[in-house]
């Protein structure tokens, strides 16, 4: 019988610009409101899930692929985290939002967790280890969290790994799947081994997709769900947003159809100045907003 598969890279859970609920409880018994950016994530995130059901036909298998870094981790950057990066409100943001998808989409055939960066998800995935325990993954070679996962699904030869190369500028990102569909055919082909048909990536949190270039492997680096972060920002000049949204595959008797589904957010409106009313500043004393030429006499 057919599949149909939802894969969702680049989760970050935890992180102040990914998708989140919308109260967080935490360790002190405050609650963490997510932003506006958050909750436009998370409608995001609940349409995804829709159309995953959309997908469905009676009789399909139904699959869910976490590629990668759901959770934002708490060994650096804590400033960005919720919660100085507490990996148990992580873990519960993630469970809650596994628990939104999965009553918009109803219960599932399987699930499958592959291994993000060590950065976010610990050494050899451990944190990543513990979700996928608590929500029954697929495992892979008798551990929950695959390296990268080498499968045949409905004949379809797939890998999904975490990792993948590639550039953030513009002008360049568009050889990123490229790069790695020659490497792919470049180790294969020497060791006498099958090449993929399909290869799904994240990381990079821009898509980039071989299409046609290729008869095989077609390589997708995927969208995510985390809006520019500090390190974004450092490292491409503050001009590349990342991309968010996922991948929604039908494997059936040897094929697959495929859409890279990608949200777009409003842009900023500029600032406009000098104010209508005259500029204004925050008179230290009192906390109260007053004009500038005020404080001056």
């Amino acid at each position: 019988m057919p599949t149909t598969a939802l894969f969702l890279f680049d989760l970050h859970c935890g992180g102040t610009t990914a998708v989140c609920t919308p109260d967080v409880l935490l360790p002190d018994e405050g609650v963490y409101k997510a932003s506006a950016p958050q909750l436009w994530l998370l409608e995001c995130y609940k349409t995804i899930w829709r159309e995953f059901k959309d997908l469905q036909r009676p009789g399909d298998d139904t699959l869910v692929v976490f590629g990668g870094d759901e959770l934002d981790g708490g060994r650096r950057w804590a400033g960005q985290r919720i919660a100085g990066g507490n990996m148990a409100v992580q873990r519960q943001i993630f469970y809650d939002l596994l628990d939104i998808g999965l009553e918009i989409s109803g219960p599932v055939s399987g699930m499958m967790f592959v291994a993000g960066t060590p950065f976010h998800a610990g050494t050899d995935a451990e944190d990543e280890w513990e979700i996928a325990g608590r929500v029954g993954a697929i495992y892979s070679r008798k551990k929950p969290v695959a390296d990268k996962w080498n499968v045949k699904i409905n004949g379809v030869y797939l890998w999904v790994q975490h990792h993948a190369w590639g550039s953030q500028r513009p002008w360049t990102k568009g050889a990123n799947a490229n790069r790695m569909a020659a490497g792919i055919i470049a180790q294969q082909g020497e060791r006498g081994w099958s090449i993929p048909d399909l290869v799904l990536c994240g990381h990079r949190h821009i898509v980039s997709d071989t299409g046609e270039t290729f008869m095989k492997p077609r390589v997708i680096i995927s969208p995510a769900f985390q809006l520019m972060t500090e390190f974004v920002r450092k490292t491409t000049a503050g001009i590349m947003l990342a991309d968010i949204g996922a991948i929604l595959v039908r494997f059936g008797d040897g094929r697959y159809d495929l859409t890279v589904r990608r949200f777009i957010p409003a842009p900023d409106e500029p600032m406009v100045w000098p104010p209508v009313d005259g500029p204004t500043v925050i008179d230290a004393s009192t906390g109260r907003r007053k004009r500038w030429w005020k404080l001056r006499r």
